[in-house]
């Protein structure tokens, strides 16, 4: 897990652009809250397959019926490799690994907890091509 990762960047872009295109705010100003948004995320990637890169001979390092917790976008290994699970056991150890993950504090060397209860959260469950609408709408469900 990490901060940002792939998806999370997309709320970054989202408010800077937003302010950017709205002209009322500095540039200083835009890098500012930016960078906020970009401390206060949490991401985690789970694939059913490694990662093929065009042109190489890459053979699949997952078992038949395994799954790989927080890996990379580019292949790189994640937390753990696990039997396949449920959907709600899958999005309930994804929020635990954020969760545990945290974020740094306003000193920038203190990890603190990422959320805390009745915090506001925007989720995005999103999907690099191999999962159907049907499953991500699941998964979605057992999130929230």
């Amino acid at each position: 897990t990490g901060a940002r990762g792939v998806a999370g960047t997309v709320w970054v872009h989202k408010v800077a652009g937003t302010m950017a295109a709205s002209g009322t705010h500095t540039v200083d100003e835009i890098q500012r809250v930016a960078q906020s948004v970009a401390n206060r995320i949490g991401s985690l990637g789970v694939a059913l397959e490694k990662v093929t890169i065009p042109g190489s001979t890459t053979a699949s390092f997952l078992q038949a019926g395994f799954m790989e917790m927080g890996m990379g976008i580019h292949g790189e290994s994640g937390m753990r490799q696990a039997p396949m699970a449920s959907s709600r056991a899958i999005a309930s150890e994804m929020l635990e690994a954020i969760q545990s993950y945290g974020t740094l504090g306003e000193d920038g060397v203190t990890v603190k907890p990422l959320l805390k209860k009745g915090d506001h959260v925007a989720l995005l469950v999103n999907n690099l091509g191999g999962t159907s609408n049907f499953e991500l709408s699941i998964l979605a469900r057992d999130v929230v």
